[in-house]
């Protein structure tokens, strides 16, 4: 499929024309080799960048390579959206960073605190996610769709869900407007925690992460992500283990959570966090018939009627 390149568009703009469509996006990792003939047979809704902050980071932002990929994607045709830590950068070289997005035409920013709740940096201009949301906005107005990680199972700094909230909910007022969950093992967290949300009165949006389980260790991973995890789907993962069935476990496995969640009245996308395995990802999406709720984003259509809440209303599944 020949892609054409467009003005990238915010998100919600995105999500408000799909209606009861999805969107299926994938992450990509720019410090690897990204086959572009494959990505294009999964034509993802949006593409997203990940980002590593290194001190020998090129002085220049243009030669990052996370801007470089961007650019890239953007001239391909794709819509993009970038991850970026603000805790490893500076106010000036934060503000560097995102002129040279706006240039390329970026109109979409993952706001992250990154490095992990025990990093600590002196004389940090950005110690947490809400003070670099308050920068993007205060800088650049509402010109860049600000997204905002949540986290199902609970971010370990916070200790429990109602700070998960409280902490959510100032990220919101700070000017997010779009929720990307980390990856969980079974799709009833994800919708519980769409519910959630929607209690405290926080809803915008949220697209679905999903890790690829590739093998047991994938699960293993997710275990040491989370504060708490769904024991019996981990038991399930161990015993494939020992049966030496863990890789096709994880393969449907995975297949079961797309299905699950695409089907879901709660659900705007889900997102593939594919490591850059994209032959994987593309055959995964295939197996688990995806194409058939994904929006065609090259239609053109107007705008729909329904609205983000009623991706908060009661599951369909």
């Amino acid at each position: 499929m020949i892609r054409t390149s467009h003005p990238n568009k915010k998100l919600t703009e995105i999500i408000q024309h799909l209606g009861k469509e999805k969107t299926i996006s994938v992450e990509l990792n720019p410090y690897k080799t990204i086959d572009y003939n494959i990505l294009t047979r999964i034509n993802p809704s949006f593409c997203s960048v990940t980002w590593i902050a290194n001190r020998n980071d090129p002085k220049n932002p243009r030669l990052l390579p996370p801007i470089m990929v961007a650019k890239d994607l953007i001239r391909k045709g794709y819509v993009v959206l970038v991850h970026i830590p603000g805790i490893f950068y500076t106010r000036d070289r934060m503000r560097n960073i995102l002129l040279v997005l706006k240039e390329i035409g970026v109109r979409n920013i993952f706001a992250m605190r990154g490095g992990g709740p025990w990093l600590k940096i002196d004389h940090c201009d950005f110690p947490f996610a809400q003070d670099f949301i308050e920068f993007i906005s205060s800088e650049f107005g509402n010109y860049f769709e600000i997204v905002i990680a949540g986290f199902p199972h609970i971010h370990p700094a916070t200790g429990s869900m109602e700070n998960e909230m409280f902490f959510l909910r100032q990220k919101v007022e700070a000017g997010a407007s779009l929720i990307f969950t980390q990856a969980c093992m079974s799709p009833q967290r994800y919708l519980n925690y769409r519910r959630i949300c929607t209690e405290y009165a926080i809803d915008i949006p949220i697209i679905f992460g999903l890790l690829m389980f590739r093998s047991y260790n994938d699960f293993v991973r997710v275990k040491r992500m989370c504060c708490f995890i769904d024991k019996s789907v981990y038991r399930a993962a161990l015993q494939a283990k020992r049966s030496r069935q863990s890789k096709q476990h994880g393969r449907k496995w995975t297949n079961y959570l797309i299905r699950e969640l695409l089907k879901s009245d709660l659900t705007v996308g889900v997102h593939i966090f594919t490591q850059n395995f994209f032959e994987l990802a593309n055959n995964i999406l295939i197996e688990s018939e995806a194409n058939k709720c994904k929006a065609d984003l090259k239609k053109r259509r107007k705008p729909s009627s329904v609205p983000f809440s009623n991706y908060t209303s009661t599951s369909s599944s």
